[in-house]
């Protein structure tokens, strides 16, 4: 099941601490760092740069985002969490996912958008369904960062179905929610807003937010 993976857990420990009204990025910190050693880079370091990036971006802090995951993407390589399929699909999707954010925060955002594509590429390399979906979904982000917007809604529909039949509940209601930005008519508000309904029952706090985290891109 989909649910076991590592961005799941981070995001349900994200969701708890928002509704303790506790500060996310700390939460994590304190979790993390009770068993974590000062060593080369392993497990407990990964859980927590994952973590503080997402929580990063789900705060709106781009550029710290993207400035943290490149100081330790050196680290990341020489480590042996990439010779792990999960992670490597997962940390790709979060490079990919970062350098789109950061691409709609500069006016020359053509080497992001360069970035992205090739983490695309490095995710299908993998030929799993799921890392596939994820894909898909950042393609239709560069699709509509690129004003493609009746491809990125073909996309955003495509990657729907995929992750309906895999039970990656959250980002089909994220596929969904920009689907219906995107489509800026009354079936389109039907639909962002039912995902915007079923995200809020999930205990999301803030369903736009989680949104732009995991598919950044100018849905409006």
């Amino acid at each position: 099941m989909y649910s076991t993976l590592p961005g799941n857990d981070l995001r349900a420990e994200l969701t708890k601490t928002q509704k303790k009204g506790l500060d996310a990025k700390k939460g994590l910190n304190l979790a993390i760092r009770q068993s974590s050693q000062e060593s080369d880079f392993q497990l407990q370091h990964y859980w927590e740069l994952f973590g503080e990036i997402e929580v990063a971006l789900y705060n709106g802090d781009v550029q710290q985002a993207w400035q943290k995951l490149n100081d330790c993407w050196q680290s990341l390589n020489k480590s042996l969490l990439f010779r792990i399929q999960v992670f490597l699909i997962e940390t790709y999707h979060l490079h990919a996912r970062t350098a789109i954010a950061m691409a709609q925060t500069v006016d020359n955002n053509e080497e992001f958008l360069r970035q992205a594509q090739q983490d695309i590429k490095r995710i299908e390399q993998e030929k799993m369904s799921w890392g596939n979906a994820l894909a898909g979904l950042i393609r239709a982000s560069l699709a509509v960062m690129r004003r493609d917007n009746k491809k990125a809604i073909e996309l955003l529909a495509e990657a729907e179905v995929i992750f309906d039949s895999l039970e990656m509940s959250l980002y089909s209601a994220v596929a969904r929610y920009n689907r219906g930005l995107l489509m800026n008519t009354l079936q389109g508000q039907e639909l962002s807003k039912n995902a915007s309904i079923w995200m809020i029952d999930q205990e999301i706090k803030n369903p736009a937010r989680m949104a732009v985290m995991l598919a950044p891109g100018k849905w409006q």
